[in-house]
């Protein structure tokens, strides 16, 4: 999963939602530089991380996509996925995607002096472009993964993930809403103190 529904699955807790925010920025012991709070939302991320890679639902996308991509093929279902979040915002969330979005912004901004160089710098490119919302639509992904597959230090063919997509659609969206209400279930189950 990516960025949204890493947020999505925190709730309304900061420290949660600041923490997967910062996950993939905080290495080894770094971790332990943040507030207890912080660091249980960086355990979180980790946790659905897990959850994710290992579900067969998400190995069913990832076949999809692994005669093009290869090893990038679980990177690119993580980034479809929270196409497929924000596409079906409404059945998982009260508000509004662009509502919550800003809030997020918010929230984030209000406290990046605390976040990792390199998430403050994500932040402000998440921001300016507005991706929690603008995940939803195509074109939008294929900016995202035309910019990873730039960044990227070997051929990822990322920029073919659309294409890919589109040629999957429906059944790539079965197995997400299949697999997100696993992964719900699951986060529920394990930090429900935490979601209060």
């Amino acid at each position: 999963m990516n960025h949204l529904a890493h947020l999505y699955l925190a709730k309304n807790n900061k420290d949660l939602l600041i923490g997967n925010f910062i996950a993939d920025a905080v290495k080894g012991r770094q971790i332990e530089t943040f507030s207890k709070g912080i660091q249980k939302g960086i355990v979180m991320h980790r946790a659905i991380d897990t959850f994710t890679d290992s579900h067969d639902v998400v190995k069913k996308s990832i076949i999809k996509f692994r005669p093009q991509l290869h090893k990038y093929a679980g990177i690119a279902v993580d980034v479809v996925y929270d196409h497929f979040l924000a596409k079906n915002w409404s059945d998982y969330h009260h508000e509004p995607l662009q509502d919550y979005a800003a809030q997020m912004y918010d929230l984030l901004n209000e406290n990046s002096k605390i976040l990792p160089l390199n998430s403050q710098r994500f932040l402000f490119y998440m921001t300016s472009r507005n991706m929690l919302f603008y995940y939803q639509e195509l074109a939008h992904l294929q900016m995202v993964f035309n910019g990873m597959s730039k960044r990227s230090k070997f051929t990822s063919g990322l920029e073919k993930s659309v294409e890919i997509l589109e040629s999957n659609y429906l059944e790539i969206e079965a197995e997400f809403k299949e697999f997100f209400e696993s992964l719900c279930e699951y986060i529920s189950n394990e930090y429900p103190a935490n979601l209060e």
